[in-house]
């Protein structure tokens, strides 16, 4: 199991700590929460963001989570130098992509920020990601 080290999943291993007798049935409701055991039923056109430096959901999870999206019409923008954050012009990319281009294939958008400060797509190019492993 993967655990990320900021709040708010530090919150389990603290809880753990203090009640290890619940620990089957702590990660059974976890489960629950898990967004890549929901992934399978997602069937809308859908845009999933990654920030590799993200310490609160780490980058393995979310690509776990996006290979088992059931729709294909999905999208995967990486943000290489970003933490749990994104900014307005991937917030923009993100509705401007669905729907209103009609995504036929998943794609791995690859956002850097450009000398001003403001992101711009450095790379757009298909791909098809494993599922989970």
């Amino acid at each position: 199991m993967e655990l990320a080290a900021e709040p708010p999943y530090t919150e389990v291993a603290a809880f753990l700590r203090r009640h290890p007798n619940l620990q089957e049935l702590a990660f059974q409701t976890l489960e629950y929460f898990d967004c890549a055991n929901h992934a399978p039923r997602v069937a809308c056109p859908t845009t999933v963001t990654v920030g590799l430096f993200d310490p609160i959901c780490p980058p393995s999870t979310i690509f776990g989570t996006f290979g088992r999206l059931a729709t294909v019409d999905k999208e995967l923008v990486v943000l290489p130098y970003h933490r749990h954050e994104t900014t307005y012009e991937i917030e923009e990319l993100r509705f401007n992509t669905h729907s209103w281009t009609g995504c036929a294939r998943p794609r791995v958008v690859k956002a850097v920020m450009g000398t001003s400060g403001h992101s711009r797509t450095a790379q757009k190019h298909s791909a098809h990601l494993g599922g989970h492993g």
